[in-house]
């Protein structure tokens, strides 16, 4: 799972680059007892750190900075932890979360 993770990274820098968003890539390190792969994500408003496991297990945080700035005393950090079973949802899951990122807010009505 990891090596389809860190191929993705390799496969879209240049995707996430036309979308106006901006990659940093973390590792894969070698732990004592799982190894793991981590990227940031900076859209501007939203920045994201998803950080996955060889286990499967992956934490997402996503930081909604506009959020932040109207309301000091909210939350704007999302967190969510999972437990994936396949490289196919694992990067589903990774093309939502890019989705949020970038698309634009309802003009409402």
């Amino acid at each position: 799972m990891l090596e389809a993770f860190q191929e993705w990274a390799r496969q879209n820098s240049q995707r996430l680059k036309d979308l106006g968003v901006s990659i940093t890539t973390y590792g894969p390190t070698h732990g004592p007892s799982r190894n793991s792969f981590a990227i940031d994500l900076d859209a501007g408003r939203f920045r994201a750190t998803v950080q996955l496991w060889d286990t499967g297990e992956s934490d997402v945080t996503l930081l909604d900075w506009e959020l932040e700035r109207v309301s000091p005393g909210g939350d704007p950090i999302a967190v969510s932890n999972y437990v994936f079973q396949s490289p196919e949802e694992f990067l589903s899951t990774l093309e939502q979360l890019l989705d949020r990122m970038v698309s634009k807010p309802d003009s409402g009505g």
